[in-house]
């Protein structure tokens, strides 16, 4: 048994450093990168030996390794710590991008509007709603990003503010927070934080609003925290504007303002932080839910931003009216989206890692319940797979509870409650950042396909809007630095056999909005881009640029698609 249980404790450290492997084996796949078994055997031996012996090797050494991190500058390390997680969780988000693994849905759909924010519509985004990013979300505070990332026009760039943003909210909250003057605990904090299965896919998920609204919620229960009235009425206005959810979740926190002992605040001071609380909230909802997604969306005034929460009604007053008045929606809402596995494993892997805290600081944790009910009664099952941005309006509170709890603790008085609470963090931690960085890591021929686009704009002057690129909308991932985009679907047709597969597969596009089909970048790994490619290649093709990689090409046609399958 003991032998067993050092295998698995050194098992579980190697997947936390290095994040192991994935290879295949004949048609199977096999992973061992997945800490949760791992870590859930080394929990039942250690709990079993325990009962049986009254020791356990497996706890002795967790004990051994925690006491002698705690030995030395325990805050320099935490500090070391938070900084190499960020950066290999960069790696892997740099190496997921370059091989293809994004998607113009998530990247092209923030970064086009961060590279052209100020061009004909205000955040451009030709793929989305309206041409705008204000047709799909309320991300009001990419417009304090946008004069920088509009010099730079980079992926790359992105990727990198992103994990500054995020660890940037991480760090401070842990150095200038509740922890700040206990160097133990708050290292001990910064490795239970990290386990959160959540927290490390938010940190390779593509760059969204979302995640400068974590930055803000972080900010926003600091500046709460040392009573700081000014400071907290500016980062809530961030967070309020960073997404259009914002105004029906912060205004939860009215519950640790008056329910809490944490912020030992006076009834005035109360009273002045729930005005601001309140008051922004109600503007802010009024502004942006009620003025400026209207205006931006084609559909039913913004009504679609709401359609996914898949409760009854046709715009967001509606559903609120529904909500009120009918209570067959509520027992809709019990039965088909609470009452399932998925939701029940959704908030199982959620809070998990605070479960030890959560009686104790109850009030800050409950600040995350709305945005937990909209992922729990979403019609998007993504929304619940903790492998999105979906969870940016929720990891603030369950970070700052768990620090405010641990707040009280020392390492040689609590040290029982916290290796129970880090075992158990373990078991529902997944995978972590390094396995990404093997799983994703790019060949040579994926470098040369990133350099073949970031060529494109030499080699292509767009002096006529009317011209857009086209692509597929994985390949469009890649070319949100391009002013000028057009989605076209190639998996519209069975077959591109014929000019007449292609006059069917051009009755199926979506509109082009008024520009010529003209400009192409295929992906010929694909199928049936390759056949498109074959098809036109030797009758229409004016000019061609291909990768040296041979995996991409780029072509102008002698004249618009749509007028040579007419002929």
């Amino acid at each position: 048994m003991k032998r067993i249980e050092l295998a698995l404790f050194y098992m579980i450290l190697f997947l936390t450093i290095f994040g192991g492997f994935k290879f295949q084996l004949g048609t199977a796949n096999i992973e061992f990168g997945v800490v949760n078994p791992w870590a859930l055997a080394f929990t039942l031996l250690v709990a079993i030996s325990i009962k049986l012996k009254g020791t356990s090797a497996g706890w002795e050494q967790v004990d051994l390794f925690l006491t002698n991190l705690f030995l030395k500058n325990p805050r320099k390390k935490a500090f070391l710590l938070i900084v190499v997680f960020g950066l290999v969780a960069m790696l892997a988000h740099l190496f997921k991008h370059w091989i293809f693994k994004t998607h113009a849905l998530d990247a092209t759909y923030v970064n086009q509007s961060l590279h052209f924010p100020f061009d004909e519509v205000l955040l451009k985004c030709d793929l989305c709603k309206g041409g705008s990013r204000f047709g799909e979300h309320l991300g009001a505070t990419l417009l304090l990003l946008a004069p920088v990332t509009q010099h730079f026009q980079s992926e790359e760039f992105i990727i990198i503010l992103q994990n500054i943003l995020v660890f940037l909210g991480i760090g401070v909250v842990f150095f200038f927070g509740p922890l700040k003057d206990n160097s133990k605990i708050l290292f001990y904090g910064v490795i239970l934080f990290l386990c959160h299965k959540s927290l490390k896919y938010f940190t390779i998920w593509d760059f969204k609003e979302d995640h400068l609204g974590f930055l803000f919620c972080c900010l926003v229960l600091l500046a709460l925290y040392k009573k700081k009235l000014a400071l907290f009425s500016v980062f809530l206005l961030g967070a309020l504007a960073s997404k259009e959810i914002g105004p029906f979740i912060l205004p939860f926190l009215l519950f640790p303002v008056w329910l809490s002992d944490d912020l030992s605040m006076s009834r005035r001071q109360k009273m002045q932080f729930s005005v601001v609380l309140v008051g922004l909230s109600l503007a802010w909802a009024y502004i942006g839910i009620g003025l400026i997604m209207p205006a931006f969306s084609i559909e039913n005034g913004g009504a679609g931003h709401f359609k996914r929460m898949g409760v009854p009604g046709g715009s967001l007053s509606e559903i609120l009216i529904n909500l009120v008045t009918m209570p067959s929606v509520w027992w809709m809402i019990l039965t088909e989206k609470i009452l399932k596995w998925g939701v029940l494993k959704y908030l199982l892997f959620l809070f998990a890692p605070v479960i030890f805290f959560l009686k104790t600081k109850w009030s800050w944790f409950f600040v995350s319940f709305p945005m937990v009910m909209i992922n729990v009664i979403s019609s998007f099952d993504t929304q619940r797979s903790l492998r999105g941005h979906y969870e940016a309006y929720i990891l603030p509170f369950l970070l700052f509870g768990l620090l405010l709890a641990l707040k009280d603790m020392s390492w040689e008085r609590n040290r029982k409650k916290l290796i129970w609470a880090l075992l158990i963090a373990l078991c529902f931690s997944g995978r972590w950042p390094a396995h990404f960085v093997w799983r994703f890591f790019p060949s040579k021929g994926d470098i040369q396909n990133i350099f073949f686009f970031e060529k494109i704009p030499e080699k292509i002057i767009f002096n006529d809007k009317s011209l857009c690129l086209n692509a597929s909308l994985r390949v469009h991932a890649q070319t949100s630095h391009i002013q000028s985009l057009c989605k076209f679907d190639f998996d519209l047709v069975e077959s591109l056999d014929s000019v007449e597969d292609l006059r069917e597969l051009l009755r199926k596009q979506s509109t082009s909005r008024g520009h010529d089909r003209i400009r192409f970048v295929l992906d010929l790994r694909q199928n049936q881009q390759a056949r498109f490619f074959d098809q036109i290649r030797t009758r229409w093709v004016a000019k061609e640029i291909k990768s040296k990689s041979g995996n991409l090409v780029y072509f102008q046609l002698e004249k618009s698609l749509e007028e040579l399958v007419r002929k």
